[in-house]
This record gives structure tokens, C-alpha cells and sequence, in this order.
């Protein structure tokens, strides 16, 4: 019978390339323990900025966030509010807005950079949440007179609204590890989304 060892198995001679690298990585852990830390920690570090930039997160915010947001929003609420009758001439068609006077081409960059300039603020220090903009114009839309006009500021409000109630959940929810932001939105807005798709697929 042939003895059977480590060499004469297959894998033998990669088990021993693996065993000198592993070999090798805590030489250099004695020689600089700082930079080993450092280098261990990295994965961490970024599975949490890939979280909070994925799923969004008010987790350790304060009003200095606020200070940092809020011009981004502001010019770009004031952007959006400059055009909002010009939405609601887009009600009725690119040629019913040209033939109310309306400059498309100033129209599109001012709302263009409004939504950048705004969103781009938000998502800075909050991170991506979504769902948002779905559900709460759907939900102000009945309370005012269906105009685009009449819907941005009620729609801002609103926002703030259920964001904050989701944040709140966020941190009421007892859970092990800390539930992003996102997630919640999410579950609010996913069947809100299906429910309306289903309406207008009933209706087409």
C-alpha cells in the first residue's frame, strides 16, 4: 500500500502556497501591528459607507448636517418653485406650454439642476432613501387642486413627515443589528407601488 500525505494529495501543494502566505501576512502583523489594524479594519469601513450610501441612514446626524444640507435644498426647492407654473402648462402637452409662452429649454435646465442641486444635497448627508417621492405625492395629491403647482410644497412637508416617522421606527424597532432607513421606505413603498400599478393597469 502507498502512504498517503499531504504532498501526494492533489491540493497538497496549494495547501502549503496558502499555508506560507498566511505565514507571511503574520510576519508582517509582528513587524507593524498599526498598519495590520488598519488594514483590518478597512472591509468594515466600507461595508458601512456601501450601506449608508445604498439605504440612507439619520444615524448620528446633527444640526451641522442640517447647516451642510440646507442651501443645497433650499436653491433647489427655490428652482423648482420658480418653474411651478410652467409645470402645470406642461400639463397640457409640450405644444399647449410653447403655445402658453413657455421657454422649454430654460424650463428643463432650471428643473434639472433644482432636482441635482436638491437631491444632491440630501443624499450628502442622509444617503439614498427612496420611496419617498412615490408615496407622499400620491397621498397630498387628493387634499389640494391636483396641480403640480399646488403639490411641491405639501409634497416637501409630507417628505419630512414620513421620514421622520420612519426614522422613528427605525430606532423603536428592536432589532440586532441597526435597520437602515431605506429598508423601511421600502417596505412602505414597494406595495404602495404595486397597488398603483395594478390600478393603472385596470384602467388601461
Amino acid at each position: 500500500m502507498h502512504d498517503v500525505g499531504p504532498d501526494s494529495l492533489p491540493c497538497g501543494n496549494h495547501l502549503d502556497r496558502e499555508l506560507d502566505h498566511l505565514k507571511e501576512i503574520a510576519h508582517r502583523a509582528r513587524k507593524n501591528p498599526q498598519r495590520a489594524r488598519r488594514q483590518a479594519q478597512l472591509p468594515v469601513t466600507s461595508t458601512v459607507k456601501f450601506d449608508f450610501t445604498l439605504l440612507g441612514s439619520l444615524g448620528n446626524r446633527s444640526f451641522e448636517h442640517v447647516r451642510i444640507a440646507l442651501p443645497c435644498i433650499a436653491v433647489g426647492l427655490a428652482l423648482l418653485l420658480w418653474d411651478a407654473r410652467a409645470l402645470d402648462a406642461l400639463t397640457l402637452g409640450e405644444d399647449g406650454a410653447r403655445a402658453l409662452g413657455v421657454d422649454l429649454g430654460r424650463v428643463r435646465l432650471r428643473l434639472l439642476l433644482g432636482t441635482a442641486i436638491g437631491v444632491g444635497g440630501a443624499v450628502a448627508v442622509s444617503g439614498a432613501i427612496g420611496f419617498v417621492g412615490l408615496i407622499v405625492p400620491h397621498l397630498v395629491r387628493p387634499l389640494t387642486d391636483r396641480s403640480p403647482s399646488a403639490i411641491l410644497l405639501p409634497s416637501a412637508l409630507g417628505g419630512a413627515a414620513l421620514l421622520t416617522f420612519a426614522d422613528l421606527a427605525v430606532r423603536l424597532i428592536g432589532t440586532k443589528t441597526e435597520l437602515k432607513l431605506g429598508v423601511v421606505t421600502a417596505f412602505l413603498g414597494v406595495p404602495f407601488f404595486l397597488f398603483h400599478l395594478m390600478r393603472e393597469r385596470r384602467v388601461w
